[in-house]
């Protein structure tokens, strides 16, 4: 009958299932091949960190902007700024210490996180306590947090932990269990939405229960994330470690210096540019300038997720250093060009979300900022590769001179575009530095250096398109079970 042309009743349909089933083995196949790669599955794995955490961090503050006075959510707001600032003061930059020396660390594994956890710790309660004490000066509309011994004591807790939990996703990314990150903060954001829900007017903490839902989730999660790694991870991570490797505290101590001085350029930079924004523009203009911006950072961020892993495998494997750089190269790129193609089309819609007075000012802006992510990527992953080679003077001179461009370039372009003309600062600045950097390494290396470069990065992507050629062999086996000859 199938040789007349005629189909058996339900034919059809059975070739339908098998051809939706080989698409969807196909799929999974590409996907497990991604992340047999350890180096690939963390990359994406903070990437993905990054977009959950943003996700239910805005969804935990439209319910919060629903469920609760404007008094109630700028005092939670004030807080939790707080935390923010006084934990990343005191977190010191150790994150990338642990990402660049937890894989070779060996038997010191355990010591040195526990050394970065008391180091931290003990500056957040430092850095809480003397903001306590001058509060009434600081933030008089907090003073009452000085007043109240248990409130005092509660904050302090929550700022400790705070700075633990921060620097306990490095940890997990030096130890190369990226993929635990996403689950712990997706637990976490959950929780607060949980919690911001069944606290409708109890003010638990500092009186606010915005607050409160922020903290108390910070408890369960440290202990038990930290439970996961020193009981179950740490020892792994012991057995897999490279041991031809020593790590010095006076190497630490070097490393520190200069990455400190770098990452503290950066955090400069993202302040100085919204001030120059603020103060040349006004506060409208910072408004729509903030928005785009916290929508365009999120590309900015695969970047920082990608260096992060890299830094961690380069680490443990110095060997192959070259390799991993262009399959993390090919990774970043893929990623961000494709984001930004989405969110340049789709950046009239975004931007309407936030209401009709942003869309006609924000388009163009937050376009440029798109294009802005693609040089700041290529810098990002280029300071994973000084950080891992030692050339940690060239980690401070390649961040300040980023911002020396914006704080330079920018109060010029705001004068004469508005909020837009920063948007623009940020793509000449980081295509400045980017175009310095790759002239230097091709300039400082031999000619056969960036012959060999070029083949590592054609092969890697070589690599990543064989593993797309599965999907293919299963679409057509599908059409071929398919086809009635």
């Amino acid at each position: 009958m199938m040789m007349l042309g005629i189909e058996r009743p339900g034919a059809r349909g059975s070739n339908q299932i098998a051809r939706w089933l080989a698409w969807r083995i196909g799929l999974l196949r590409i996907l497990r091949k991604f992340f047999s790669d350890s180096l690939a599955r963390n990359g994406y794995s903070l990437v993905l960190n990054a977009a959950v955490t943003s996700l239910l961090g805005f969804a935990f503050w439209v319910l919060c902007a629903r469920l609760f006075t404007k008094a109630e959510v700028g005092l939670g707001a004030a807080l939790i700024s707080m935390l923010f600032t006084l934990g990343g003061l005191a977190q010191l930059n150790l994150g990338n210490i642990l990402n660049r020396y937890l894989a070779v660390s060996g038997n010191q594994t355990n010591r040195l996180i526990v050394i970065a956890y008391v180091v931290a710790g003990s500056l957040a309660a430092f850095g809480s306590a003397v903001f306590l004490m001058s509060v009434q000066h600081i933030a008089p509309t907090m003073r009452f947090m000085s007043e109240d011994v248990w409130a005092a004591a509660a904050f302090v807790v929550a700022t400790i932990f705070w700075t633990i939990f921060s620097l306990q996703d490095s940890v997990l990314s030096g130890l190369r269990k990226s993929t635990w990150v996403p689950l712990e903060n997706s637990l976490y954001g959950l929780s607060k939405i949980g919690l911001i829900l069944l606290l409708p007017s109890a003010a638990i903490l500092l009186g606010s229960p915005v607050f409160t839902a922020w903290v108390i989730p910070l408890v369960v999660i440290v202990c038990a994330t930290n439970v996961l790694i020193f009981l179950r991870l740490v020892p792994g991570a012991k057995r897999q470690a490279n041991t031809s490797q020593t790590v010095s505290f006076r190497e630490v101590v070097y490393f520190f210096g200069w990455d400190y001085a770098g990452t503290t350029a950066t955090m400069l930079c993202y302040g100085a540019a919204k001030l120059i924004v603020l103060n040349m523009a006004g506060p409208p203009d910072l408004a729509v300038y903030h928005l785009a911006w916290t929508v365009a950072y999120s590309l900015y961020l695969v970047g920082h997720g990608m260096s992060t892993s890299l830094l961690a495998e380069g680490a443990a494997d110095t060997a192959r250093l070259r390799v991993l750089t262009s399959d993390i190269l090919i990774h970043t790129f893929v990623v961000v060009i494709l984001g930004a193609v989405l969110l340049t089309a789709a950046a009239p819609l975004i931007m309407a979300m936030f209401g009709s007075a942003y869309v006609q000012e924000s388009i163009t802006m937050l376009r440029i900022l798109v294009l802005s992510s693609i040089p700041s990527c290529f810098i990002t992953i280029y300071l994973g590769v000084a950080r891992l080679r030692g050339h940690l003077s060239m980690v401070a001179i390649v961040q300040f001179s980023v911002l020396a461009l914006v704080v330079m370039i920018g109060p010029l372009l705001v004068q004469s575009f508005g909020s837009t003309g920063m948007a623009i600062t940020w793509l000449f600045a980081n295509g400045i530095v980017a175009i310095g950097i790759l002239s230097r390494i091709i300039l400082t290396n031999e000619p056969m250096q960036n012959r060999e470069w070029l083949t590592s990065l054609f092969a890697a992507w070589q690599r990543q398109i064989g593993k797309f050629r599965t999907a293919s062999n299963g679409r057509s086996a599908a059409d071929a079970q398919d086809d009635p000859a």
